[in-house]
């Protein structure tokens, strides 16, 4: 069961998605000691209610809810009947569950991430205590009529009660109802409860009771920081493997857009309600006092409204009397950025690092208008991608590959789009998430939905499962050769001075690596097992060797000064075992001067403009200052899984290649380490500094 405290994507900067814990005879271990007082359980009624999460993902917010509510419902009736223990990992409560004579209760809130460990959960908990209530909820809990039967049918045992949509009151209700029972248990009591599921005892038969309503006052919910639902649990919880998501809280709930891929705590298309803001800083200052230093607002869209300023002032304030947080991950707002750029001036004034990527998804007409998102202008776009400049904050670019829609054309002009804008591209696989619009029975039938077993898009009317295999070795191939930058620069010469789109040349590319393979083999291992193995094919001498014959038998870029100049500072660029820096290369063309004066444009209006051939340019010395991630040593290494297309892996998403040189790409793992980065502000055009942008008016 959950509230709609959402956890949003992972902003670069924060690591991979969490992966979820493997049904396994060994549960992983728990990594820290409950504080005490107090421990998870407490005093209270002989019926226990647990709230447990898998303890990869670290403590969850919509658990905290729940508990919070049913504490203090009716000045703490419920406690009269039921033992609320607070939120543990799965050791302590399969520990205390063990110890227990008769029924109990047990939350499960579900999302992509933990819905298996939470199913392995409940598998252990039927094992021990057979007249256990499992409770599931969450945004990986279905609630589309037959979605709904398959999962109590798949996990027969597992399943007793699936809540839909916000689960505070719902809790509330379904442990009035089950009460006066105990010990007996009674489901068909629940009847009456609206805004669930669950198996009649009688024949087996799924009862759907009506919706519920969302809660129209947030404040009447208790704030389980607050209020002590957390209280036990020390920093170390929070410092799980998952990386920098961190402690989750919300200042409010609802979306007012409609896209149907998102499912944002079954909140989309409806009005925003807001937290009180008293209660948003005290749950702030709770966390700074406890030495949290990484927090995720888990808003749809922070920065919509005028008070969202408002608190990334107060977070400020906060971070500066009491040191915390250090990063700040949100969701940008989609249509809307008239108040982003205050809050980035608040964050970065105050020494937080935000976290965040500008949402686009896709800039082509006919899949936006599929998926019934509307983005904000291509101008404006552009324009707060210059604000961030300015402000040496890191840029990325949210596009999803699968959509509805989308074509091999139109996802391969979504890259290019990004390269000829210097936004990196961070690339998610589309899936159909349970209780998303696409998931509706009616839209996957009108747009001809394919989904894999893992419910992963394979194919829609607009394109073929071919099709989508040509668009994942895009994926793959603007990984390598943009955001691990092993073309980057070569792929700008061939655009700029030869009129060639990058795209173009890597479709080009991947197209003779189908036909003939043997051609270019070194290009083609790197289109083909550059995720598996993050090294240079044989070396990098010889690879680019390659890319020069490349360059002339298929493009007719032959070989000259200018030619010579990008590959060899291409090559200089990259990491290799055993480099010692500082070190300097002599080339005969200022690629330095020549690359910043082609994107010089992109700190101001942010559009590109004509530029002089790096021909023109005379000899200069390109110096690669240092390693400062260890780029030569860590960065060269073999990835895990790759190609799991259900979770998606580091390589994916913070995977680069950067040393210290004029040419630095600002990802956000550089924009975090900028004071050991020299090459950073060389990157900067002298005369384009950052200047105060102007307040927006308010909402």
């Amino acid at each position: 069961m959950a509230s709609t405290a959402a956890t949003p994507a992972p902003p670069e900067g924060a690591a991979a998605p969490v992966t979820p814990v493997a049904p396994s005879d060994e549960l992983p271990p728990c990594p820290f000691d409950y504080l005490a007082p107090p421990f998870p359980g407490g005093p209270g009624g002989d019926v226990p209610v647990y709230s447990v999460w898998p303890v990869d993902t670290g403590p969850v917010l919509a658990l905290g809810m729940l508990t919070a509510a049913a504490r203090h419902h009716d000045g703490g009736r419920l406690a009269e009947r039921y033992e609320i223990r607070r939120q543990e990992e799965p050791r302590s409560f399969l520990r205390d569950l063990a110890r227990r004579p008769g029924p109990v209760v047990v939350l499960l809130s579900n999302y992509v991430w933990s819905v298996d460990a939470n199913l392995e959960i409940a598998r252990r908990a039927r094992a021990r205590c057979p007249d256990a209530v499992i409770v599931h909820g969450g945004p990986s809990t279905p609630k589309y009529p037959g979605d709904v039967e398959r999962f109590f049918a798949e996990h027969a045992g597992l399943v007793d009660v699936a809540v839909r949509g916000e689960g505070e009151e719902t809790l509330v209700a379904l442990l009035e109802a089950l009460g006066p029972t105990w010990p007996d248990v009674d489901l068909d009591r629940l009847s009456d409860v609206a805004g669930l599921s669950y198996r009649a005892p009688g024949d087996g038969a799924i009862v759907r009771t009506p919706d519920r309503d969302r809660i129209a006052d947030l404040d009447a919910l208790p704030s389980p920081y607050l209020t002590g639902e957390f209280d036990h649990l020390p920093v170390e919880a929070w410092n799980v493997p998952s990386g920098l998501l961190g402690l989750i809280f919300e200042s409010n709930r609802g979306c007012p857009y409609g896209c149907t891929f998102c499912d944002w705590g079954s909140s989309t298309l409806s009005r925003i309600r807001k937290f009180g803001m008293e209660r948003v800083d005290a749950e702030m200052r709770w966390a700074a006092e406890r030495g949290l230093h990484a927090w995720t607002i888990s808003d749809a869209n922070f920065g919509i409204i005028s008070r969202d300023v408002e608190l990334a002032e107060r977070m400020a304030s906060i971070a500066r009397e009491l040191g915390h947080p250090k990063h700040f991950g949100f969701n940008v707002a989609k249509n809307t950025t008239k108040h982003l750029t205050a809050i980035l001036d608040r964050l970065v004034d105050a020494g937080i690092i935000a976290h965040f990527s500008l949402a686009m998804q896709t800039r082509d007409e006919t899949t936006l208008a599929a998926v019934e998102r509307t983005n904000i202008s291509t101008e404006h776009y552009l324009a707060l991608a210059a604000a961030f400049r300015r402000r040496g904050l890191p840029l990325d670019a949210d596009v999803m590959v699968g959509l509805p829609g989308q074509t091999v054309d139109s996802f391969a002009g979504d890259l290019q789009f990004c390269i000829d804008h210097e936004i990196p591209a961070r690339m998610w696989i589309t899936e159909l998430l349970p209780n998303a619009p696409m998931n509706d029975p009616d839209y996957r039938g009108r747009w001809g939905i394919e989904a894999d077993e893992h419910r992963v898009v394979v194919a829609t009317t607009s394109f073929t499962r071919e099709d989508r295999r040509e668009m994942m070795r895009l994926r793959h191939a603007y990984t390598a050769f943009e955001r691990f930058g092993i073309l980057r620069h070569v792929l700008r010469y061939a655009q700029w001075d030869h009129g060639v789109p990058a795209m173009d040349v890597v479709r080009r590319l991947l197209a003779l690596s189908d036909t003939e393979p043997a051609r270019y083999p070194l290009l083609g291992w790197v289109t083909r097992y550059f995720d598996h193995v993050n090294a240079p094919p044989v070396g990098w001498v010889s690879f680019f060797a390659e890319v020069g014959t490349f360059l002339d038998r298929e493009l007719g870029i032959g070989p000259s000064s200018d030619r010579d100049a990008v590959l060899a500072a291409q090559r200089f660029l990259l990491p290799d075992v055993g480099r010692r820096f500082p070190a300097s290369l002599a080339l005969d063309h200022d690629v330095v001067a020549w690359s910043r004066d082609r994107t010089r444009h992109l700190w101001g209006d942010d559009v590109t403009g004509p530029g002089r051939p790096l021909a023109d340019y005379g000899p200069a010395e390109l110096t690669v200052h240092g390693d400062p991630l260890g780029t030569c040593d860590t960065g060269i290494t073999v990835n895990q899984d790759p190609r799991n297309e259900v979770i998606t892996e580091r390589f994916w998403i913070v995977g680069h290649w950067e040393l210290d040189s004029p040419m630095v790409a600002n990802v956000p793992e550089v924009a975090a380490a900028a004071s050991r980065f020299r090459g950073l502000a060389q990157g900067v055009p002298d005369d384009l500094r950052p200047e105060p942008e102007p307040e927006p008016d308010a909402d």
